[in-house]
């Protein structure tokens, strides 16, 4: 009796850990973007950008943004190279920090999809001072979905403020 208590036990953790425990990724870098220079940035609004040798999260500086209304910054664009994302997520992240800023400081990605929409990573946001944070936003790609036109990895900032941003990354990911 004992025996059979002691199995249905483990299976019963095996479900458990299955269904609730931490999912495991494998995962393909598509672009990394340290920072270190921004060549690729483009604001949409009104913004100062410059190079920030001494803040940073690699020791190599980051990207520097002052802004005095709300801006949306282009912080890289990713060529889509027909890769399939098929039941996989696409996967951007990006180092974040900020000084004084009055409004929300979030990710948005415009996926290199057919038919693709932004995803707005509205519900993992900054604001006022905060230390570096990795902010990240995924978005799930339904079967027979190919990454074939420009990826767009942005940082929207609601309000005034600083914000410095390093460590920008976008990679396929898909649950092991």
């Amino acid at each position: 009796m004992k025996l059979v208590f002691l199995l249905l036990a483990g299976f019963a953790g095996l479900v458990y850990w299955m269904l609730f425990g931490e999912t495991r990724w494998a995962v393909t870098e598509l672009a990394h973007f340290p920072m270190d220079e921004f060549e690729s940035v483009n604001t949409l609004h009104t913004a100062t950008l410059q190079f920030d040798p001494v803040h940073s999260t690699d020791g190599n500086g980051s990207l520097r943004i002052d802004v005095s209304s709300p801006t949306l910054v282009e912080l890289g664009l990713v060529e889509g190279r027909g890769e399939n994302l098929s039941l996989r997520q696409l996967h951007y992240r990006a180092s974040v920090k900020t000084q004084d800023v009055t409004g929300e400081v979030f990710l948005v990605m415009q996926a290199g999809i057919h038919g693709g929409m932004p995803v707005v990573g509205s519900e993992h946001t900054l604001t006022g001072s905060q230390d570096w944070t990795t902010l990240e936003l995924a978005a799930g790609n339904p079967e027979n979905t190919l990454h074939e036109w420009p990826t767009a990895l942005q940082l929207d900032v609601r309000g005034e403020g600083t914000v410095w941003v390093d460590d920008v990354r976008l990679a396929i990911r898909q649950a092991k």
